[in-house]
């Protein structure tokens, strides 16, 4: 996959082809021959190394692969857009498009944006909800110039990336729950456990909570694509759910779930890094980045 190759010409010309649904309709909006529009996504298909157009009854369609990456392609189209408007230019006010998952973007990243607003009120920032294998290729495209992530990734040159602080997971369920009365392994795997499911161009797929009794040796309840909507369902039923604990956090100072400590099971943690765009983002905003983001995984 050679992504850096490509132009905005060319995604521009693809998302104009799955408008049209037609190559021939498109050549005539354009002014030109559907040779070339067929040449043109040829090659983006060529860079990419792998299929984007299904021929079909109802014309031109996505194949499953184009629509993943769909968003970042759109994504980078409207940042295009926006450089080019003259409504568009910064120069009173800097910008920042920070990126990561759902778990982050609604426990973490927000609560760094109320931070700034004191240390940095000029800034105007953006949240993009993104799975990780989507993080480069929209890297790539300008799509943001912050990133907070688990796992160490192999950014561009023109990116710095730093270990910020570690995420943490912890089994929990809801108040009263009669597994409180004896916290062992042999009693919790006597409760169903929520599990991660998530949507991709193959069906649905599921995920590792982490938990150290493998799923097979647990009986599997409801299964959600969000930490956040597993944490709801623990707080309302007698299932439990291995969790990070930035997500359960306010719900365990609330009182409204209960972390399970099982004595045998070592800390099961992951490290965090925060990944910055060095010729966007100052080393003096990535230092405060890292401090901010370090100290709000630690709940400090």
């Amino acid at each position: 996959m050679d992504i850096e190759e490509l132009k905005f010409k060319e995604i521009n010309i693809l998302l104009s082809l799955f408008q049209t649904k037609s190559v021939r309709e498109l050549a005539r909006q354009r002014g030109t021959t559907a040779g070339h529009i067929s040449k043109v996504i040829q090659g983006v298909e060529t860079k990419l190394g792998f299929q984007l157009v299904n021929r079909s009854n109802l014309g031109v369609l996505p194949t499953p692969k184009a629509q993943e990456i769909l968003p970042i392609l759109e994504e980078a189209i409207d940042f295009q857009r926006r450089l080019q408007s003259p409504s568009s230019k910064l120069s009173k006010q800097d910008f920042l498009g920070f990126a990561s998952t759902s778990f982050f973007s609604t426990h973490l990243i927000p609560q760094i944006f109320s931070q700034m607003e004191e240390s940095y009120p000029n800034t105007r920032c953006r949240i993009i909800d993104l799975q990780p294998n989507h993080f480069i290729p929209a890297a790539l495209r300008n799509g943001f110039q912050v990133c907070v992530h688990l796992k160490n990734m192999d950014w561009p040159k023109t990116w710095t990336s730093a270990k910020v602080g570690n995420l943490q997971w912890t089994l929990c369920c809801r108040k009263d729950h009669p597994v409180l009365k004896k916290k062992t392994v042999n009693n919790i795997t006597k409760y169903p456990f929520v599990y991660p499911a998530y949507w991709s161009s193959e069906g649905i797929q599921y995920g590792d909570d982490h938990c150290p009794v493998p799923i097979g040796k647990r009986i599997r309840g409801y299964e959600t694509a969000t930490a956040t909507a597993a944490a709801e369902v623990v707080q309302s039923t007698d299932q439990l759910a291995f969790l990070p604990e930035l997500i359960i956090r306010t719900k365990i100072q609330s009182g409204e779930l209960i972390p399970i400590k099982i004595s045998s099971w070592k800390t099961v943690q992951e490290p965090v890094y925060l990944t910055v765009k060095s010729e966007y983002v100052k080393q003096k905003t990535f230092q405060w980045l890292k401090e901010a983001v370090s100290a709000e995984l630690d709940n400090k």
